[in-house]
């Protein structure tokens, strides 16, 4: 997860759960999790830093290598089209990491998301 999982589907998931669980996610829908897996992500949870920090600490927001390497295109004043040209995806893959540096860094426009890398606190 901390490296910009956004969920989990088991290989074992029949074939027309898998299809209603994707068309979800594309809806905005979070991924189904099996019991078992659900219980590991909160063993994990508890035992990582930012938990244990305590509440009073905002965690500092973790983006992935590739959130990391739109973000710094967009910087540069690169269209969607661009971005997803250079990276060799299509344009909803780059919305979708788009989505998720906005979300991450609590940014309300790519202006701001470009400013808070600019700040550091990207």
């Amino acid at each position: 997860m901390r490296s910009g999982a956004v969920g989990f589907l088991n290989k074992n998931l029949a074939p027309d759960a898998l299809v209603r669980a994707l068309h979800g996610f594309q809806r905005g829908e979070s991924l189904p999790l099996s019991r078992a897996m659900g219980q590991k992500l909160l063993g994990f949870v508890r035992r990582t830093p930012e938990v244990q920090r305590g509440a009073n600490e905002p965690p500092t927001p973790s983006l992935t290598r590739r959130e990391n390497d739109v973000l710094e295109l967009v910087a540069q004043g690169a269209r969607d089209r661009e971005i997803a040209q250079e990276f060799v995806i299509s344009e909803s893959t780059v919305k979708k990491h788009v989505q998720n540096i906005l979300r991450k860094l609590q940014a309300r426009n790519r202006a701001e998301a470009v400013a808070r890398l600019r700040d550091g606190s990207a």
